[in-house]
């Protein structure tokens, strides 16, 4: 899900401040009226929306908002700045302790846990696919030059497009079936690696697989050691296929809101959580650096790249943001210049609502914020 034109058309139809069709629902509140976030012991340190500098007011309706309207399909909403945790909401009978299904956001934490591989030394960008999973390609084959940066970008050129029905590699196609890396290294070429960039999850899965052999160590207990406890996080729940034989690392990771919020903090804070290092400065420079178009947006390393215009207090600006995104309203949105994460969980599946986080930044939550002078 990038945030082209397209998407922010559709977005702006569902914004829940500018839409007054949304049918509204009394239910049962589960967060503070401003959204006060409770000190838990999971890594954040904990502020408030006066010391971050956001309007609590805005704040404060746009609470009364997602409480009553319903339709907006929104689970969780959780805002970090400058490091600290400053806001929690919970919606339609989640709470903090909902482990949520992240769908395609899954995707850009795979990303991250490449970048720990890397940082250890156990994974290079250069390394070819087929040759890391013992696999042997003629050379002539266009196959054999497809790379573990082939597939953070995209750009694995094969027959594989989540967008298109009727491509062989389309990932509907691929959950009919049970060994889903066989299901990938079948598929053709269909132009040169690193041509273009096509969304394509099953080579997401194959990056799963490549990180296993490279490691030696499944993608849960690798994730769990390196990146999951370096964060605090303490409960995740990864998805598998060929009878648990391998790891779903292009969707359907399970965490709490919170947890989620922690990855756009390590890619604000160039890989690192509370001053310690979990992935080298340079894999995130690289991760959130353009390496090809996907969707109509600027690609990194399985984190989307693009800039969200806001009507700020003293005019329009655009905010370069760095984002995941995953079907149904999974969303973790870096926004650099106003040190700001905003994470978000919902069940908009299928649906253009699933886009309503987008805009509530836009038409909300970034307005609301007070930019700060560079080293304040």
């Amino acid at each position: 899900m990038s945030l082209s034109a397209t998407t922010l058309r559709v977005a702006l139809a569902c914004a829940l401040a500018t839409t007054p069709a949304l049918a509204c629902h009394r239910v049962t509140a589960s967060s503070a009226p401003d959204g006060a976030p409770a000190r838990v012991d999971d890594g954040w340190a904990l502020g408030s929306l006066e010391t971050a500098a956001i309007d609590r007011d805005a704040m404060v309706a746009l609470t009364r908002q997602l409480e009553t309207r319903r339709d907006h399909r929104i689970d969780a909403l959780v805002i970090a700045r400058g490091g600290e945790l400053v806001y929690e909401g919970y919606f339609r009978g989640t709470s903090r302790d909902t482990l949520h299904d992240l769908r395609s956001a899954t995707k850009s934490i795979t990303s991250l846990l490449a970048g720990v591989a890397f940082t250890r030394g156990e994974l290079s960008l250069a390394t070819p696919v087929w040759s890391a999973l013992g696999r042997t390609l003629p050379a002539a084959d266009p196959r054999a030059r497809v790379t573990v940066e082939s597939l953070l970008t995209m750009g694995s050129g094969l027959e594989c497009d989540d967008r298109d029905r009727r491509s062989p590699g389309n990932e509907e196609r691929m959950y009919r079936r049970r060994d889903w890396l066989r299901f990938f290294l079948a598929l053709p070429s269909a132009r040169p690696p690193g041509a273009r960039g096509v969304y394509c999850t099953a080579g997401v899965v194959a990056l799963g697989a490549v990180l296993e052999r490279s490691t030696r160590t499944p993608v849960p207990e690798y994730a769990r050691r390196h990146l999951f406890e370096p964060l605090e996080i303490r409960d995740a729940s990864w998805a598998s296929y060929d009878r648990g034989r391998g790891t779903d690392t292009g969707g359907h990771l399970r965490l709490r809101a919170r947890d989620l919020a922690k990855f756009g903090q390590l890619i604000l804070s160039a890989g690192e959580w509370r001053g310690a290092r979990v992935v080298a400065r340079a894999w995130i420079e690289q991760a959130t650096r353009a390496h090809a178009r996907v969707d109509g947006a600027d690609y990194g390393y399985l984190w989307w790249l693009n800039e969200l215009p806001v009507r700020a207090a003293d005019g329009p600006t655009r905010y370069r943001v760095v984002y995941a995104a995953g079907n149904g309203g999974q969303f973790v949105f870096v926004l650099p210049e106003l040190e700001l994460v905003v994470a978000t969980t919902g069940r908009a599946y299928n649906s253009p609502r699933a886009a309503a986080p987008l805009e509530i930044l836009r038409h909300v939550i970034a307005p609301a914020v007070t930019p700060r002078a560079r080293g304040s």
